[in-house]
Formats: structure tokens, C-alpha cells, sequence
């Protein structure tokens, strides 16, 4: 962390704690199913490694990586956030599970087409939530890493510690709320039973330009509208949440979003998206502001003007803008930002359409 200059500020510390997450996520190599009792966990891609070659150029993708902190102040400075080059042999790898659990649970959506199945659609679901949560963890760890960073005399930020010590209340509810819905989950694995997930399986007639393996936590709908107020208040504090696949199998491409049923904020949620007329193009604005773990072909990208490429990179920024900066509603800017600045950015097509509810 040298590279760090001057007095270590609320920013710099971000760009720290963004090092720190890279740094522990490619050491923590602990199974989330097995634990201390299976052997390592591997270097899994929850996009298939077979997939991202297909939207790969010479053997890299675009995403989004944790920035330094040179990045990071271009972010505050432009609000853009620039996305960068990465090899399809780390894109969109976590080390989740060992080899054998690893093989064992994902080789029904690794090996096989998607029709897709009930327990297709759960373990979509799981692969994304799983490697949340594995982020989760390797954040959570980060954080404490840094708070207790001995700082030379001098350097020290009061309110930067300050700030990074609030951040461990709603870390510990968020992480909380994964854990038990993960666990969930993993039970249901272990007893060979697929809960019923609602999901929507779209064909479309080309392999995707955008792909991702994501959890989206909805608090806007697909129109702009605020969700939280309907929520009655003992339902604040269980996080509700779905999962956004975009990939191909031998078929083609395909989009699956799934969600638990009872969730009032995700089913608010799909219910514009599919009055919106399955709107792909609001739907990859929405995934470039609000997840991670999203992969792009640096041919398309480079095929959008100029505007296409500031929105996408301003939706992008957003998460570290909303930390900086309290003095506005960063996500509410976003929203107002998307919504009255509709633009095509992929030109997919719908084959068919499966609509299931659990």
C-alpha cells in the first residue's frame, strides 16, 4: 500500500479496503459447504469459463475491477468508472468449494443444456448467492484488516476511522442475512430437495454481449419507483434478493432471473420488468449500477458512442459515489438518470419466454 500518498482520508481507505478484499479473496480458500474438513477450495468460474470465451477477445473480457486509488479519485473526480481488461481464466472466479463439491453440484448447469429444470433454476440461484456471500465474507475480514492497520503517527484520519467503524453494524446485518438464507439453501442441497423458485427463462437469438452471474437487491423498480415504503417495518430487516444469469450452453443464449415468491420487493420488481416488455436494454443499465461480477465483449463496447459508454460507467460509479458523498441521493439520481435516458445498447432478440412460479 505504498503507493498510498499523504494523509490517509475516508477515500483512501476505500481504495485500501478495495486492495485488501483482492488480496484476502485469493487466499481465503475455504469450503462453503465442507469446511476445514474438505481439501481447498478451487478457482470455480461462476460464469462458465466456456461461455466468456465466447464474448472474449483475444482471450480477455471487460469488467469492472477494484480500483487503486488513482482510479478511485477519477471516479469521485469524472463519475466514471472505467472498466479494464481481464483474462477468461480469473473472470468471474471465487474460491467457493472444493473440487468435489464443486463438480458434484454445478455439473447439471455445467454439462447439460438448460430447459430449464426446478433444480436448474436453484442452483443458478445458489452459484450466485454463494459467491456473494463468499465476497461478503472476504469483505467483512477486509474491513477489520484495515480498521486495525497501524497507521504511522500523524497520517492517522479520525473520521475515516470513524467512518469505517460504522460500516461494521449493517456489515454484520447484511452478512447476517446471507448466512442464514445460504444456509437455507445448503440444507436443501444436503437433502437432495430444489425449493420452488419463481424465474423467468428468456431464449434470445444471439449469445449475449453481457454476462453475469449476479444478486441484485431491488429498492427501485424497473420504472423508478421507490420500494421501501412497501415494506411494513418488521420486513426492513430481512434483505430480499434475486439472482440475474446471463449466459449460453450449446442452444444459446439465455437470461434467467429468479426470486423467492414472498419477496414484496423483487416481485414489484419483475412485474414492472415484464410490463416493461422484457426491456433488455433498462435491464443492462440496472446491472451496470447495481452488481458486481458482470463480464462484457470489448468489441460491443467499443461498437457504443460515446454517450452509451458515460452512462454505462456513470451507472457503474454510483456504489462508490453513494459512499463518498451523503450530501445527495446518489441512487436516486441514477434511477432519474436511467429512466429519462433510455438508450439501446444490445440488440437481443426473445425466442421463447418459461415463466415459472414457485
Amino acid at each position: 500500500m505504498k503507493r498510498i500518498p499523504g494523509n490517509l482520508k475516508i477515500k483512501a481507505y476505500h481504495a485500501i479496503t478495495s486492495e485488501k478484499v483482492r488480496q484476502i479473496g485469493n487466499s481465503y480458500k475455504t469450503c462453503l459447504i465442507g469446511g476445514n474438513s474438505c481439501a481447498k477450495a478451487i478457482s470455480s468460474h461462476s460464469v462458465p469459463v466456456s461461455a466468456l470465451k465466447t464474448i472474449a477477445h483475444v482471450g480477455h473480457v471487460y469488467t469492472f475491477q477494484s480500483p487503486t486509488y488513482d482510479e478511485l479519485n477519477n471516479i469521485y473526480a469524472t463519475c466514471k468508472y472505467h472498466p479494464k481488461l481481464l483474462g477468461i481464466k480469473k473472470a468471474s472466479t471465487y474460491y467457493g468449494f472444493c473440487n468435489i463439491h464443486d463438480d458434484s453440484i454445478f455439473s447439471e448447469i455445467e454439462k447439460f443444456d438448460i430447459h430449464p429444470t426446478n433444480k436448474q433454476v436453484f442452483l443458478f440461484h445458489f452459484r450466485a448467492y454463494s459467491r456473494t456471500l463468499y465476497q461478503n465474507i472476504n469483505g467483512d475480514i477486509a474491513l477489520r484488516e484495515i480498521y486495525n492497520t497501524k497507521i504511522p503517527f500523524g497520517q492517522e484520519s479520525i473520521d475515516a476511522r470513524l467512518k469505517i467503524a460504522s460500516y461494521f453494524k449493517p456489515q454484520e446485518a447484511a452478512f447476517l442475512d446471507l448466512s442464514n438464507n445460504y444456509e437455507r439453501m445448503k440444507l436443501c442441497l444436503e437433502a437432495k430437495k430444489n425449493p420452488m423458485l419463481s424465474s423467468i427463462f428468456i431464449r434470445i437469438n444471439c449469445i449475449p454481449d453481457v454476462m453475469c452471474s449476479a444478486i441484485l437487491s431491488p429498492v427501485y423498480d424497473f420504472e423508478g419507483n421507490f420500494l421501501l415504503p412497501l415494506l411494513i417495518e418488521n420486513e426492513l430487516d430481512f434483505c430480499q434478493t434475486m439472482s440475474i444469469t446471463i449466459s449460453k450452453d450449446s442452444t444459446g443464449g439465455f437470461i434467467l432471473l429468479s426470486w423467492n415468491d414472498d419477496d414484496i420487493l423483487t416481485g414489484s420488481f419483475i412485474k414492472t420488468f415484464i410490463k416493461s416488455g422484457f426491456d433488455f436494454n433498462r435491464l443492462i443499465a440496472i446491472i451496470f449500477g447495481n452488481t458486481e461480477n458482470f463480464f462484457f465483449d470489448e468489441r460491443w463496447w467499443h461498437s457504443l458512442d460515446d454517450e452509451r459508454r458515460n452512462l454505462l460507467m456513470y451507472f457503474a460509479s454510483v456504489t462508490f459515489l453513494s459512499i463518498a458523498d451523503l450530501s445527495q441521493d446518489h441512487w436516486q439520481l441514477m434511477y432519474r438518470t436511467l429512466v429519462n435516458n433510455q438508450k439501446k445498447y444490445v440488440n437481443w432478440q426473445i425466442l421463447s419466454i418459461d415463466q415459472i412460479k414457485g
